[in-house]
């Protein structure tokens, strides 16, 4: 039997925390370790997509696959929602549009479909990659939509995925957006959240220390790391990607490697490692 890949899951407590970056950031640092990474998310709304091979993902999975150093391919978002008004939107599964669908269809298609189409693409990326990462979408604290999710915990279990939670400082409260987001999760689902990070710092990290040692207490659970503000990062837009006969994804403005290559080493230089590779379980590179 194939062994199945590990993975790891990001997760944010609002929308635009960085969850995105900070998973192609992970992309890039697995794999400059020598591992096979894969970015997922199981559901992605937005109008940025890539065409790979005839079929349509998102453009930010693209990124993160290029990130990676492997092929983008219809497995690393399966499901991709264009949106067309605040009601209805275009519903793209593995690659092939299945049509306008209102809220209303687009909930009855999870319910009876989603969970099913997630889970099949989960499997095939782990079987081939050792370890998939995984990024959710918006809050996992959204507990109105948790009964039907499939791209927060709804994901994390299909994966059975250990989560990091991110926090995005800049806005501010972040330690109540934190605390508050583990106070709404039930029980398996805190159980599921491993190490907290903080992003897009700005300032001296020993004032923001004793804030760290308290919210380590109110959550228990150990911060991963601060990432510090990057404002002048130029990751490519979905126009500027496209899709060589081999598979591969290239920029036409640029490579972007050496960009992917800085962000990686500001978040590898932000975060503990050794509690990293312990959360996913493997030994910290290969040689």
């Amino acid at each position: 039997m194939t062994p199945m890949g590990r993975t790891l899951m990001v997760q944010g407590c609002a929308s635009s925390v960085g969850k995105s970056l900070i998973t192609a950031a992970l992309c890039r640092i697995l794999a400059q370790d020598g591992w096979q990474v894969a970015p997922f998310k199981a559901q992605n709304m937005g109008s940025r997509s890539l065409t790979v091979g005839g079929k349509e993902i998102s453009a930010v999975q693209a990124m993160q696959a290029q990130a990676a150093g492997v092929p983008p391919c219809p497995e690393m978002n399966p499901i991709l929602q264009k949106p067309i008004t605040d009601t209805v939107a275009e519903v793209i599964v593995m690659g092939e549009s299945i049509g306008k669908l209102s809220v209303k269809e687009y909930f009855h298609f999870k319910r009876t479909q989603g969970k099913a189409i997630v889970a099949d693409a989960l499997q095939r990326l782990r079987r081939r990659f050792d370890i998939i990462m995984l990024e959710g979408g918006g809050s996992p604290a959204e507990i109105n939509l948790r009964e039907h999710d499939l791209v927060n915990m709804g994901a994390a279990n299909l994966a059975d995925a250990p989560v990091l939670l991110v926090g995005d400082i800049d806005r501010g409260g972040v330690f109540a957006y934190i605390t508050g987001t583990m106070l709404l999760l039930t029980t398996e689902e805190r159980n599921r959240i491993k190490a907290v990070v903080i992003n897009k710092f700005r300032g001296e990290i020993s004032l923001l220390e004793p804030g760290l040692l308290m919210l380590e207490e109110k959550i228990r659970r150990p911060i991963l790391g601060v990432i510090p503000h990057i404002s002048d990062l130029c990751l490519p837009q979905a126009e500027e990607l496209h899709v060589t006969n081999g598979g591969q994804i290239k920029s036409t403005e640029a490579s972007y490697q050496d960009t992917y290559d800085r962000l990686a080493q500001i978040v590898r230089e932000s975060i503990s490692m050794d509690l990293l590779y312990e959360i996913v379980g493997l030994p910290s590179g290969r040689t």
